[in-house]
């Protein structure tokens, strides 16, 4: 199967977490789902968080853009301590 997102294995201790821009997240699920989604929606990110878990990442966090308030993607981090692990999709309320 080839890899949706950033390989976590390019991570290092000193450079653990990637950031996918909002575009970025929108692009990778349209591309391997066919849908059409032009938003960040839940079923955008409860996608995004089952990929990411998939392909060997160790956590996954949502982040608003401080001017706009409107997501801005999500952080990838990929610990060197591998027994530190966590998901937070956020709810449908966020849907922007």
């Amino acid at each position: 199967m080839a890899r949706k997102l950033p390989d976590p294995g390019d991570r290092t201790a000193n450079d653990p977490a990637v950031l996918c821009t909002k575009e970025r997240v929108l692009q990778l699920y349209r591309n391997h789902t066919g849908d059409t989604a032009s938003k960040m929606s839940q079923k955008v990110r409860s996608w995004f968080v089952s990929a990411a878990q998939e392909e060997g990442w160790d956590a996954a966090l949502f982040l608003k853009d401080v001017e706009t308030r409107h997501s801005a993607g999500c952080v990838l981090y990929k610990s060197p301590a591998p027994s530190i692990r966590f998901f937070i999709e956020g709810d449908e309320s966020d849907d922007f």
